[in-house]
């Protein structure tokens, strides 16, 4: 499945972020985190990358974790019941 995946190849890396017109566009990997605990990983998943904007992803549900308290998932639940925390 690596070898499929990482013969693609048409995408560019973007550059309209410093930080990503450093990277190289051969890295690939894939990271598999199962809910017991074991990871599974191929490819290129020991080198260092910045996640720029998929970190939203991430706070968001780290936001709601926090600050959900039991409640259905959305948007608003972060942003009302936090005067410290807002979704942008």
């Amino acid at each position: 499945m690596l070898n499929q995946l990482q013969s693609w190849g048409d995408g560019k890396v973007a550059n309209d972020i410093p930080q990503l017109t450093e990277v190289n566009p051969n890295l690939f990997s894939i990271c598999i985190a199962i809910t017991d605990g074991q990871i599974y990983e191929v490819g290129d998943s020991e080198q260092l990358f910045t996640i720029q904007s998929i970190s939203k992803v991430f706070v968001y549900g780290l936001a709601l974790e926090d600050h959900a308290q039991g409640q259905q998932p959305s948007p608003e639940i972060a942003i009302l019941q936090s005067d410290t925390f807002t979704i942008y």
